[in-house]
Formats: C-alpha cells, sequence, structure tokens
C-alpha cells in the first residue's frame, strides 16, 4: 500500500504549535512567572491546536476497518506512543524532578509527559469506535466510514459526550478511586478529546469545513466571538480569587469555546497561506521539519529548559513584546539542540526504533 501523501500545511500548523508549546514552558518553567497576556491568548488553543491536527491526521476516508487493521493500529500507537514516554518519563523523573517512579504514575500531569498518554487513550477510543461502527453499520468489507460519515461523526460526539460526563461522575461516585482517575489522566482526556474529535470531523468534512471558514461573513464572526469571549476571560483573571471562583464555570467554558474558534483561526491562516509553507520556502521547511519531528522534540525539550528566574523582572506582563522574543528565541534554540540529539540518536536504527518510534527498515 502506498503511503499517502503529507499535507505541507498541515505538517507546518504541526511544527507551528509545537514551538508555541516550548515557548510556553520556557516561560513558566524557565522564568518561572504568571503568563503574559500575550501567553494566555495562545494557551486557549495551544495543546487543542495539537489534539486537532492529531484527529484531522487521524481519519483516512478510505480506510477499511477490519479486526486485522484495528489491531495492527492500536498496537502500533501502543508502541510509538507508550514505549518513548514511558523511557524519557522515567528517566526525567529519576534525573531530573529527583522523584521517585511512582510519583510520575500517580502524578495526573505525569511531570509535563501526560500528552503523549493521553493521545494514546485517544486513537485507541478513536480506532475502537472506527472498528466497531464499522462492523455494526457498514458491514461490507468495502464499504467506509466515509460511506456513512454522518452516522460516525454523531456516533463521535456521543462517545465525547459520555467520556466528559463520566470523568465529572467519576470521583463523585467512586471517590477511593482517585489514584486511578491520576493514574490515567482522566481530567486532560476529558478536556482534550473534544478537540480530537473536531480534527477527526473536520478532515472528514474537509470540504464544507473550507467553505464555512471561506465564507468572510462566518470567519469574521469567529474572530469576533475569538476576541471577545477572550478579552472578558483575560479580564476575570485579572480579578481578586473570589470573583475568580465565581465565574469559574464560564471561565472553564469559554476555554473550550475558545480552543475551538482558535483552532478554526490558525487552521484557516495556515490553509489560505499554505503557498507560503512549502518545501521551497525557508519558513515552510523549518515548521515541516519541526512538525515532522515533534515527538521527538516534546519527548527531549524538558532535560534543556533552563532556569532564567533571574531574569523574570524583565519579563512581566508589562514587558510581553520583550517577553514574547526572548522565549522564542530561547524556544528555538532548544529545538535546535533537540533536534541534534534526535539526529543523533536516531543514527542507531535500535534507539531511533525504540526511543522515537521510527520504522524498522
Amino acid at each position: 500500500m502506498t503511503q499517502p501523501k503529507r499535507i505541507e500545511y498541515i505538517d507546518a500548523l504541526r511544527g507551528f504549535t509545537m514551538i508555541l508549546v516550548v515557548l510556553y514552558h520556557v516561560e513558566i518553567y524557565g522564568f518561572q512567572n504568571d503568563p503574559t497576556i500575550l501567553c494566555r491568548i495562545l494557551m486557549t488553543f495551544r495543546m487543542p491546536l495539537f489534539f486537532f491536527i492529531s484527529g484531522y491526521i487521524a481519519y483516512k476516508a478510505n480506510k477499511i476497518w477490519n479486526a486485522g487493521t484495528y489491531i495492527t493500529d492500536s498496537l502500533k500507537k501502543i508502541k510509538v506512543q507508550l514505549i518513548p514516554t514511558l523511557i524519557f518519563g522515567l528517566f526525567y523523573a529519576y534525573l531530573i524532578d529527583g522523584s521517585n517512579f511512582v510519583t510520575f504514575f500517580t502524578e495526573p500531569l505525569k511531570l509535563g509527559y501526560w500528552f503523549t498518554l493521553t493521545l494514546l487513550s485517544m486513537f485507541i477510543i478513536y480506532y475502537t469506535s472506527s472498528f466497531l461502527y464499522t462492523k455494526a453499520v457498514c458491514r461490507n468489507d468495502q464499504t467506509t466510514i466515509n460511506d456513512k460519515r454522518f452516522g460516525f461523526a454523531t456516533l463521535l460526539v456521543a462517545i465525547v459526550g459520555a467520556v466528559i460526563i463520566s470523568e465529572k461522575l467519576f470521583l463523585r461516585v467512586f471517590p477511593d478511586l482517585a489514584l486511578t482517575y491520576n493514574i490515567l489522566s482522566l481530567n486532560q482526556l476529558s478536556s482534550y478529546l473534544p478537540f480530537f474529535a473536531f480534527g477527526v470531523i473536520a478532515s472528514m468534512y474537509k470540504q464544507q469545513f473550507n467553505q464555512i471558514t471561506d465564507n468572510k461573513y462566518a470567519i469574521t464572526l469567529i474572530l469576533f466571538l475569538f476576541i471577545t469571549i477572550t478579552t472578558i476571560r483575560i479580564l476575570l483573571l485579572q480579578q481578586p480569587e473570589d470573583i475568580v471562583a465565581k465565574y469559574d464555570l464560564y471561565i472553564k467554558f469559554s476555554m473550550g469555546v475558545n480552543g475551538l474558534l482558535g483552532i478554526t483561526v490558525v487552521y484557516k491562516f495556515f490553509q489560505k497561506h499554505q503557498e507560503s509553507f512549502t518545501q521551497d520556502k525557508w519558513a515552510g521547511k523549518m515548521l515541516q521539519y519541526i512538525g515532522r519531528r515533534t515527538l521527538d522534540i516534546y519527548l527531549l525539550h524538558y532535560f534543556l529548559l533552563p532556569d532564567l528566574q533571574f531574569m523574570s523582572q524583565y519579563m512581566g506582563s508589562s514587558s510581553t513584546v520583550v517577553s514574547l522574543f526572548t522565549c522564542l528565541a530561547i524556544s528555538l534554540m532548544i529545538i535546535a539542540m533537540c533536534l541534534v540529539i534526535s539526529n543523533t540518536l536516531r543514527l542507531s536504527p535500535i534507539l531511533a526504533h525504540y526511543l522515537f518510534g521510527a520504522k524498522t527498515k
């Protein structure tokens, strides 16, 4: 089977998102400051965009789901997502964080390594629902989900709702299972699964999605809502704690809505200007290269985050522009170092396979 052609602007978009991830970690963990206003804006779509891209790429229009493809794809994802995360995560816990291995598993954010584990859960949910839907509805081996996509999209939305509701009820019904809750990072799964599903549905209805975002009234409304909701949310977060607590539900809801709106805006920017992100343009070539090595960078960059507290007084919210360019410069240096280390380790096919999930030759 021939490999599907990579979509250049999607690779560039993924590279852009990876830069945002490292930039945020430099500001929060390096300077150890509260997020600047610009950082708060980027936070609204930073991680949601990563999950959106994963869902967007996961959907294959001509994919025929059967027991063989289900098992093969699931095992492949487990090998690519789980093994490297455990190797780097446990090594980081022991060498850098100074904690023990038990802490890594019981801490919900896994010392920063929650992303790949949560993404693995999403892929397993998606593969399982695809396989079961094909068996129950499509029946014919040559019939794909694309032929009955409306029903599958409805099922996916229902699964997202079920995951969110069950997560909210989990600790209330089973308070003694708090440890299991943390081990499985259920809060992260329920928070970000909607964006993965959004990516699947956007890819499934790619033509319609692009038509909607091409409409001048639709994109104007999306931009207006994104700016308005973001502004209100940031103003609320700057209020005293009692007021923030009072509007906690709105803040959480607006975070989800802004994630969807921000994803749409950034996706549309890259899709509309995709000629600027091709291999023959320096920006496109750089972003695509980063985008194809996001797993490597994600796994390695925690080891390279510098302690920059001595500079924190110059990086406050009143110096947003200085903070942005300083964090960006440091982030790009960290990414460059990650790529050097990654390419060095990849000289060994064995290490490339087990550390970064590279295919064996």
